[in-house]
Order: structure tokens, then sequence, then C-alpha cells
């Protein structure tokens, strides 16, 4: 149910709306028999993974839920515009009630399923739970994004991908998200902070104008073979696969989709979102994130660019009504004898840092730099002495 819901959202809200946003209590029998048929078509009694619990134990395998859960994803996501509709309107009809009875008679004779522990809800208390759990679920499912530190190499041809908004851990999934979302609109952060609609193409196109690496990025579908996927460099009159720009283009691509497709109070999650990007592009990447913080959206970022992390600084320093340094917590995570502790240190209203600052981090360029001013006057003074003693 929580997967047809994901993948066919769209589908879904437009029965919802031609339902008049009326929920459809008692479906007639027709419906249901048809919703039981569309969902047989899916095949859910193949997805078996171990013969027998023997099998499971002495051979290993995969959770068999997890195997569902991604054949699901995959075939839901392949129907065709016809079979899309009609499988929706049947979730409408049936109801999750009656489908989540109909999966469970269906699986049940499965001898993996000994192994999945279904508690039913009764009462008060239990249907708060239940209701509880279901939000919370939802909420994780469909409002937080993640994004590995390692991305997806460059290549000419990506992966069709599971779903049409699923970027993938490493965003190797990006291409086809993009050919499946190009004419979507989406909340765009803007610099100034008040962000304006556009489509996701337009957006995407926009940032990477600002971050000066292309004027315009272009998903293709070309068949079984996969997607393409190309940019057109700036000051270059034509369109070139990702292999043949720098690596920071296929680096960044995903961060800006994840963050332009996440709307307003969705929670993203990146792991070390500047890596393989030059220090100027580190400081233009801050100003996005920042941009998509002013947006709405929540991000919780592990990094460990100081250039990232001092443009930031700046940026609260700029400004006068200090909002920005409301936006802003920092976090560090250090290691000492095996055991991991956190602290919070401070940035004052003028980009200052508190006495708390693990030493180490920020201070290590300023100390290269005045190590080789003093250095470059040393050795300039013994070069002085040398020739005036000649």
């Amino acid at each position: 149910w929580n997967i047809a819901h994901d993948v066919l959202d769209e589908a879904l809200d437009d029965h919802k709306r031609r339902a008049g946003g009326e929920r459809v209590t008692r479906p007639n029998r027709r419906a249901i028999n048809q919703a039981l048929d569309d969902f047989a078509e899916l095949g859910i009694g193949e997805m078996v993974a171990p013969a027998s619990a023997e099998e499971a134990v002495t051979k290993g395998f995969e959770a068999p839920i997890d195997v569902i859960e991604r054949t699901l994803y995959r075939r839901l996501a392949q129907l065709a515009p016809n079979d899309r509709d009609a499988v929706a309107q049947s979730i409408i009809q049936l109801g999750e009630t009656q489908f989540r009875d109909a999966l469970k008679t269906a699986l049940d004779g499965e001898d993996w399923t000994a192994q999945e522990i279904l508690v039913e809800h009764s009462g008060g208390a239990g249907d708060a739970m239940f209701r509880a759990g279901f939000v919370s679920q939802r909420f994780f499912r469909s409002s937080v994004r993640y994004l590995g530190p390692l991305r997806e190499a460059p290549h000419v041809l990506y992966d069709p991908g599971p779903s049409k908004l699923d970027l993938g851990v490493r965003g190797e999934y990006s291409a086809a998200v993009l050919h499946a979302q190009a004419r979507t609109m989406v909340l765009m952060p803007t610099p100034d902070g008040d962000g304006e609609e556009r489509l996701l193409s337009d957006a995407l196109d926009f940032w990477l104008q600002k971050f000066e690496l292309a004027d315009r990025a272009r998903s293709e579908d070309r068949g079984r073979i996969g997607i393409g996927l190309s940019v057109t460099p700036k000051g270059l009159d034509r369109d070139v696969d990702l292999t043949s720009v720098g690596v920071g283009v296929s680096q960044i691509l995903p961060v800006i989709l994840l963050c332009l497709l996440a709307e307003p109070g969705t929670l993203l999650v990146l792991e070390q979102p500047e890596l393989h990007l030059h220090p100027k592009l580190q400081q233009d990447l801050a100003d996005f994130l920042l941009a998509c913080a002013r947006s709405g959206r929540q991000l919780v970022i592990e990094s460990h660019s100081e250039h990232l992390v001092n443009r930031l600084r700046y940026r609260v320093a700029q400004d006068e009504t200090d909002d920005t340094l409301e936006l802003i917590r920092l976090v560090f995570a250090e290691n000492h004898d095996g055991v991991t502790s956190y602290r919070e240190p401070e940035i004052n209203p003028y980009g200052g840092l508190g006495d708390d600052w693990p030493d180490g981090f920020l201070d290590l360029t300023a100390r290269e730099s005045q190590q080789l001013v003093a250095q470059s006057l040393a050795k300039r003074k013994r070069n002085q002495a040398a020739h005036g003693s000649r």
C-alpha cells in the first residue's frame, strides 16, 4: 500500500479529485474484484526467495520483504499509462483495509511469512499507536531524503531506476529522475531567500549557471540502453555527456536535484556534498544550501570543508538582521579513545568564532598563511643579506 502510494502518487491524487475528495467506504464488488485482478498481475505470489526455512538458514538470503518492496517499486514504475491508471483507480476503490487483508491472504501460505510479525491494533490505544506509527513511517518514506558521500562517477548512459523520484544513495538515478520530472513545478530556492516557482529543468539550469558549471542539463530516454544525460558547458554551443566535463558536474548535480525536488518541510541528509569540488565551488555550494534552508527545507549536512563553513560565517556577518545566524547550527563530532562526543561551538553575529572551537579545524589555513608570510619574509631577508655581503 505504501509503495503504491509512493509510485502512483500523481495518479492516485487525480482519482481522489475525480471522486470529490470523498473516501469510498463501501466499494462495489466489481471494483474489489478488479483491484485483486490488477495486483495479481503484478505477480506477488512469484516473489518468494527461499524454498523453505531450512534453505533460508543454510544458504542465506536477502530479506524477502525487501525483495518484494524493490520488485513492486520497479513493476509499478514500469506500468504503461493505461495500466497505471487502472491500478490507481482500483486502489482508491478497494481501500487500505481491504487491500491489506487481501495481501495478507495472498501471502499467508509462504514459508517466510512466519519470520514476519504482524501486530493487529485494536481499541483506542492500539488505534492511536497505529496512526502514530503510520505517520512516522510516512514521514520517513516521503519527507526524508538522503544522499551519500560517494556519488556516481560520470557515465554516458544511466540506469532507468526503480521509480521516478528515487535518486539513489549515490545519485545513480539522477538522469532518470530528471527525465521523469523535468516538467514538474518546484519551489526553486533563490539567493535572496524568497524562492519562486519554476519547472525543475529550468531551476536546475539556473543553479548550474550560478555555479558556472554549465548553461543547461538535459536527459534523453534511449530505450533499452538507458537514460542519457548531457550538459551544455559554459561558452560551448553543443551538448556533451558528463564524461567530457569535470567530475564536479556529476558530483554536484545530484545534490542540486535532490534539494530542488524536496518540498518545504522536507528533511535532507547530505554526506560530504563538497567532495571533488574545488574551493570556489564549495563556497558556492554553501550559498545554495543556505538558500534551500531559507526556502523552508531543513538540511543536516556532514562536512569536512572549512570553505563551506567559512562561507556560512561570512553570510552571518553580512546579514544585518541576524536571520542567517538563526538558520545555522554547527555540531562537531570528536573521537577520543574510541568514544565520540559532540559539542555545538558558537558563531557570533559577526561571523566570529567562540573559544570552544576545536583545535585543528578552521585555523589550519590561517596558521599556514601566517607561516607562509613569516617564511617568505625570512627568506627575503636572507637573500638581501647574501647579496649585500657581496
